[in-house]
């Protein structure tokens, strides 16, 4: 009887090209994408090896793999574009889906969010501000802006202690080659002495 294998297959990515400070969402579309072991046994790599990072996996189905693109910018340099190989490992047997072409993904600096002005400079709570710059983007539901005091730049965590290991004194304990020999008040053998031993009371 022959035995067939269910191989999983990319189909389709929602998108080829971002900024090189990552964010987008990348989907992938297939069939056969949710492996034994769920999202969890799922590992999505951008780049060549020694220069490779995930893409932090988000939701894994049947038909699609969706995931964060990581941030490539201390990869830059010069560079305007980059263009890296997506590669996928699916399963507790690091399995390969079948794609009709190789994977990639280019970081373009032409698709960096930069931020020229924003005013005014010097804000209150519940202040509004106005930010001028390119690649923003156009949807609202996915900006967020962030304040902090300067007093927090910079501040460094505070360590934790590491916990300090208890000692507790273990009680002497008599080899059993000595308990065949008859002992003293103080528990400990005794045995018959000879020459200068005599001079000091036989102590051991």
């Amino acid at each position: 009887m022959a035995k067939f294998k269910l191989y999983p297959k990319i189909i389709s990515t929602n998108i080829a090209e971002g900024s090189w400070a990552g964010g987008s969402i990348l989907t992938l579309s297939g069939t056969g994408l949710l492996p034994r072991g769920g999202k969890e046994a799922v590992l999505v790599i951008f780049g060549e090896v020694g220069s490779q990072k995930s893409c932090a996996i988000v939701d894994v189905k049947y038909d699609y793999i969706s995931c964060l693109v990581p941030d490539f910018l201390e990869l830059k340099g010069v560079q305007t574009d980059l263009e890296v190989p997506i590669s996928l490992e699916m399963g507790y047997k690091s399995e390969n889906p079948v794609t009709a072409s190789p994977l990639t993904f280019t970081y373009k600096s032409s698709l960096l969010a930069t931020v020229d002005t924003m005013t005014p400079t010097k804000v209150t709570a519940n202040t509004p501000v106005t930010i001028t710059g390119t690649n923003l983007g156009t949807n609202i539901a996915n900006i967020q802006v962030f304040a902090q005091s300067r007093s927090s730049v910079g501040r460094r965590r505070r360590s934790i202690p590491q916990p300090q290991e208890e000692i507790v004194p273990q009680p002497e304990k008599m080899h059993p080659f000595w308990k065949q020999f008859k002992t003293d008040s103080n528990g400990k053998p005794k045995w018959r002495c000879f020459g200068k031993n005599l001079a000091n009371g036989c102590k051991h």
